[in-house]
């Protein structure tokens, strides 16, 4: 009698940006143009926050749009007079964005140890492809989800739900923002969240299942786990 092995399927769904790619890029490029230290972070979460509540209270707009418009008002904030024609560079600089250190290693072990890698993005699809293309990352992934595909941005239980229906076995989310952690477990994924921006864990939210100091710690606990 013939017996064949039987592996279970895992998926690992991973956040793109600010977790497999680093924004740093726009930092700098902010920070060339002059302006204080402070102005990307108030930049990035004010238009985050921003794009939430436009989709969430059931009309959406694209994060690139969020972000082109609310970047004058960060400017105003800081007190940073803007120059109007250099807002294209700050947005061009989006498409630039660097993987963090080791994550073409760490997706290859996941794949190599038969796991099935899905990059989901609140950003556009063009961007997802652009940046995981550049970078050598796309040979990894299976599949692609962006928000604006949906029409609805994370965490909104639909975008969790999508990951779901393209995946395969149990299915994990690897994510630096503690909300987009705690959005995937309250639709019923796994949550592996990564401290290296956020540090600390707000303890108002389900705690994740993994935590780990980086990428590659991450995935050593996911291996381990599966």
């Amino acid at each position: 009698m013939k017996h064949e092995a039987v592996t279970s399927a895992r998926t690992v769904a991973f956040d793109m940006i600010g977790t497999l790619f680093s924004l740093e890029t726009p930092r700098r490029v902010l920070n060339e143009l002059g302006a204080p230290s402070a102005t990307f972070d108030i930049w990035f979460s004010g238009g985050l926050r921003d794009y939430f509540a436009r989709s969430h209270s059931g009309a959406y707009a694209p994060l690139k749009n969020v972000l082109e418009t609310t970047l004058p008002r960060a400017a105003r904030i800081v007190e940073w007079n803007i120059d109007e024609g250099s807002i294209p560079e700050v947005m061009a600089s989006l498409r630039e964005l660097s993987p963090i250190e080791g994550a073409g290693p760490a997706l290859g072990k996941l794949t190599g140890a038969g796991w099935r890698n899905i990059a989901v993005t609140n950003g556009s699809r063009d961007v997802a492809e652009h940046l995981l293309i550049r970078s050598g990352l796309r040979q990894h992934v299976s599949v692609v989800i962006s928000c604006d595909d949906l029409g609805v941005s994370k965490p909104h239980p639909r975008v969790y739900n999508e990951v779901k229906r393209s995946s395969q076995g149990e299915v994990w989310l690897v994510s630096a923002h503690a909300w987009d952690v705690a959005g995937a477990m309250q639709a019923g994924i796994r949550g592996v969240w990564l401290s290296m921006t956020e540090h600390l864990y707000p303890g108002f939210l389900p705690p994740p299942d993994i935590t780990g100091d980086d990428l590659d710690a991450a995935v050593a606990s996911l291996l381990a786990a599966g």
